[in-house]
């Protein structure tokens, strides 16, 4: 009986072992089954943070390749970038936060080490103050705790290529107004017949406000221009009164002449700085120089590399320089000319009561460029022949106006020209041949002058400034090519008398473009040519945008 009783004690304590047992069993399954549902839940947690971070990125980095770039010290849109993140969330999904209500998209500079501060293309990862086209954005999104970051490269690359004018008479941001006098506009073909196929137009994104003698045509007949614009519509010559609604649609200029476009014309214009004259050249006195009216020899058979420390007037006679480096003004009057392969004058350039001809290869001005006198030609064009340029017309650089006031007759040949300050033509019986021109100043052209040929049109472009200014072309000089002012409106009050090939007559021939208002208050007409249009010689600049493959990068939710 005694051992019974030991035996039932036995069972109780091994019943009691396999309890506890089954008990530290059943514990840990439940704690590995939480341990690994947390686990399984924050996993799925940052997968979808990652998810929605990545979607931010995607439309913050498109935000950024249709936005123009911040300028040095500046940033893109903090609200354009929100919405942009906003707008990854469907209404229905979860709604992750980012590192603020207001940023949760970053864009940076490729700066090393990173500086979130800088928000602009300062630099890059080498350079800290060299801009390479390139700018970090990042997005941040926070689900259920979980938090992920990443990031990756847009960049910039700039390309060149010929610039496409739109088939556009007149193409202005703001109205087309004949206001008074006979002028008109109209297009032709490439052969000079009136265009009755319409094939180009007159767009505005104001208005059109003709009168009685806008028939828009060279002949009187059938009108050769389409007209669209985003204002209303008025021309009693052709039967269009009261005013109408317009076609709307028309874009701003800055989508067909884009800031690409005018930064690559600027930058063509701009090839005469810095100077290509020779400081390093044989010092000379100028009283050496303006005592000897054969200076450089005949032909220019013992010319060199001159400089001039001060002032240099030069009179009567025929000098010849390779390089010709003048620190202060130099001045050529007395009936004389010169000659210099390449051209530096520290302050003003006047080439004034002189007859003949003067070749001074590209030329840097520091301060105002004035022609006067006649018959009288300019041209940048190396008169050694230098393997540089050859025949072709070197660059002018003019730091302040081009003046030239009176006088004539003109026949000057310039390479690409930029002109820092106001430009005014006023001579009689001129020609100007010149490639492309650009200035920020003012342009007003007078007398009896003519700019381009058909067969060598000229652009002249005015640039946007601080301040608007509207283009007075006006008397009888006439224009052929295109004209641009990117920061105004164009007024054409001007008698043109060239003639097309029937005997149209025409003030500009080409081509206008204008940020405002384009008024004829005289008899002068814009004809649309095609031809002469396909014979501008100039580039265009193109900017892409776009993510820079194998940029992408997932960051720490706290670090760098």
């Amino acid at each position: 009986m005694q051992r019974l009783k030991s035996q039932r004690g036995d069972a109780l304590i091994l019943l009691i072992g396999i309890t506890a047992a089954l008990a530290v069993m059943t514990t840990t399954a439940v704690l590995v089954t939480v341990n690994t549902q947390h686990a399984t839940a924050n996993t799925r947690a940052h997968a979808t943070a990652l998810d929605f971070a990545e979607a931010a990125l995607s439309s913050g980095a498109l935000a950024v390749q249709t936005q123009a770039w911040p300028s040095a010290n500046g940033s893109f849109s903090a609200s354009n970038l929100a919405t942009a993140y906003d707008a990854t969330y469907t209404p229905s999904g979860p709604n992750p936060s980012g590192p603020s209500l207001t940023t949760p998209i970053q864009v940076y500079d490729n700066q090393n080490p990173v500086n979130r501060s800088i928000t602009w293309d300062q630099g890059s990862p080498t350079s800290a103050t060299t801009p390479d086209g390139k700018l970090w954005v990042e997005a941040t999104a926070t689900y259920n705790g979980q938090t992920a970051r990443v990031r990756e490269l847009v960049g910039q690359v700039n390309l060149t290529g010929s610039f496409l004018v739109p088939a556009a008479a007149i193409y202005t941001d703001g109205n087309v107004n004949f206001t008074t006098g006979g002028g008109d506009a109209f297009g032709v073909t490439a052969t000079g017949a009136p265009d009755t196929a319409r094939a180009a137009a007159i767009i505005a994104g104001g208005k059109f406000v003709g009168n009685w003698n806008t028939d828009l045509s060279p002949n009187g007949g059938a009108a050769t221009l389409a007209v669209q614009t985003n204002g209303t519509v008025y021309n009693p010559k052709l039967g269009i009164s009261p005013a109408v609604a317009g076609t709307g649609g028309v874009a701003p200029l800055s989508t067909k002449m884009t800031p690409a476009n005018v930064a690559t014309i600027t930058a063509q214009a701009q090839q005469g700085a810095p100077t290509q004259a020779n400081a390093s050249g044989t010092v000379v006195a100028a009283a050496t120089i303006s005592g000897n009216t054969t200076y450089g020899g005949a032909n220019g058979v013992s010319a060199g590399d001159v400089v001039v420390n001060g002032d240099l007037t030069m009179g009567a006679g025929t000098r010849y320089f390779h390089s010709l480096y003048v620190t202060g003004n130099l001045t050529q009057n007395g009936g004389g000319t010169f000659n210099a392969s390449a051209l530096y004058v520290g302050k003003t350039l006047t080439i004034t009561s002189t007859s003949g001809t003067c070749q001074i290869g590209p030329t840097w001005v520091g301060q105002d460029f004035v022609v006067g006198g006649g018959p009288l030609s300019i041209k940048t064009t190396d008169w050694t022949g230098g393997a540089k340029y050859g025949t072709t017309p070197g660059p002018l650089y003019v730091v302040g106006n081009l003046n030239e006031p009176n006088g004539g007759a003109y026949t000057h040949v310039w390479g690409p020209t930029y002109v820092g300050g106001n430009i005014t033509f006023a001579g009689n019986s001129s020609q100007i041949l010149c490639p492309v021109m650009v200035t920020p100043g003012i342009v007003t052209t007078g007398g009896s002058g003519s700019f381009g040929t058909v067969a060598q049109p000229m652009v002249l472009l005015g640039l946007a400034g601080p301040t608007a200014h509207t283009m007075q072309m006006s008397a009888d000089a006439t224009f052929t090519g295109l004209l641009v002012n990117m920061d105004g409106g164009v007024n054409l009050d001007n008698d043109g008398n060239n003639q097309l090939p029937n005997n149209y007559s025409f003030f500009i021939e080409g081509a206008v473009m204008a940020t405002g208002d384009v008024n004829f208050t005289n008899n002068g007409n814009v004809g649309y040519d095609p031809k002469a249009l396909a014979n501008l010689h100039i580039t265009a600049g193109t900017t892409t945008t776009s993510v820079v493959t194998g940029t992408w990068q997932q960051l720490s939710p706290n670090g760098q």
